[in-house]
């Protein structure tokens, strides 16, 4: 895919590529899908169980007495494994 026209699209890019081998440096891109939002695509369709990303994100489910899948701690924000609207858990609660 190209880079999205809000990030200044294929063009700016090709000119920092450019800029950059120009002063020898190397550019590193790089794609976090840890932290997709709940309206992307890949999340939408994993949530939907239809592959090939299905396996994209890690589901499981909270234990039956309602306790948290995990006893993990988080760096960003109390405990991990807190409740999604979608049923499932997550490890902070601004993403999936």
């Amino acid at each position: 895919r190209d880079i999205a026209p809000e990030f200044g699209g294929m063009e700016a890019f090709q000119k920092v590529l450019e800029g950059a081998h120009a002063r020898d440096m190397k550019v590193v891109m790089d794609l976090v899908v840890n932290h997709t939002s709940d309206e992307h695509e890949w999340f939408q369709k994993s949530r939907q169980r239809i592959d090939p990303y299905t396996d994209y994100y890690i589901w499981r489910p909270g234990k039956p007495d309602g306790k948290l899948p995990n006893n993990w701690d988080s760096f960003f924000e109390g405990k991990p494994g807190l409740s999604t609207r979608f049923g499932g858990n997550t490890i902070c609660t601004c993403s999936p």
